[in-house]
């Protein structure tokens, strides 16, 4: 167990970390070299890969995309165009059962209303007297004044009726609030935030991969006793610091996008 000494020295660790990315960003991006294919962050604190472009570790290498791919909407990564699924690193037709279509998304399929998927097809159902289809419509729900019990959907009594009024009344004054709130949002600058929020993690990805690699030469000096592994050891422990400070980072920016685009 961690002693009361050992927390407030990982905390002070902390809190320089954040001292010197925010308050010496000049000081970081002017020792750090930045490699082709690359230019400098929003912040101007570091560099960030071209678009066609992933960072692996302090390069810029050219994104391969396979047949029927394109690179996604950050630029650095590959995504399987509609109607196409990523398997083992290649993108492969979505096989589209009877009485399903497309999803959303693109990359998969789901059945079409009054059909509900079974196992790897889509089946039709039976709804019960006094039920519609639901609002997803693979299911049903009863109609107004009418519950559901035994399967099917029976009538409500006078006081239920009122409950259900009420409870109805109240989900209409919420969703009143909650476009009152979306009103009074600048939209611009949150945007501005997802935007930040979205290079924030792409930077502690890019972390964890550092401290991924950092631990794999650790274990592998460790595993072949050529030494004590001191060197390999700090620079493990240095680079995990490393990536706590960017997700401190992360958390810091989500929050203020939840709090500029309306989520209070």
């Amino acid at each position: 167990m961690e002693s009361p000494k050992s927390r407030m020295y990982l905390s002070m660790k902390h809190v320089l970390a954040v001292v010197f990315l925010f308050v010496m960003p000049s000081f970081g991006a002017s020792q750090e070299r930045m490699p082709a294919n690359a230019h400098k962050n929003i912040l101007g604190t570091g560099w960030e890969c071209n678009r066609g472009f992933a960072q692996r570790g302090g390069e810029c290498v050219p994104v391969r995309v396979p047949p029927n791919a394109e690179l996604d909407v950050f630029g650095h990564d590959w995504q399987c165009r509609r109607g196409y699924a990523q398997v083992a690193g290649a993108c492969s037709p979505v096989q589209i059962p009877a009485n399903a279509h497309l999803d959303v998304f693109g990359h998969g399929w789901e059945c079409d209303r009054g059909f509900r998927q079974q196992a790897g097809s889509c089946v039709s159902f039976a709804m019960p007297a006094h039920a519609h289809l639901n609002v997803f419509g693979h299911g049903w729900e009863c109609d107004n004044n009418y519950k559901q019990q035994d399967g099917g959907c029976t009538v409500m009594s006078p006081q239920e009726v009122q409950e259900a009024q009420r409870r109805d009344r109240e989900m209409v004054q919420r969703l009143a609030e909650r476009r009152r709130a979306l009103d009074s949002v600048d939209w611009s600058a949150c945007n501005d935030e997802l935007d930040r929020l979205r290079r924030s993690a792409r930077d502690a990805a890019d972390k964890a991969s550092e401290v991924e690699s950092a631990k794999s030469e650790y274990e592998s000096c460790r595993s072949d006793r050529r030494n004590n592994c001191s060197d390999e050891r700090s620079q493990y422990e240095s680079e995990a610091d490393n990536f706590d400070s960017e997700l401190d980072t992360v958390i810091s920016r989500h929050k203020s996008a939840l709090s500029s685009c309306g989520n209070r």
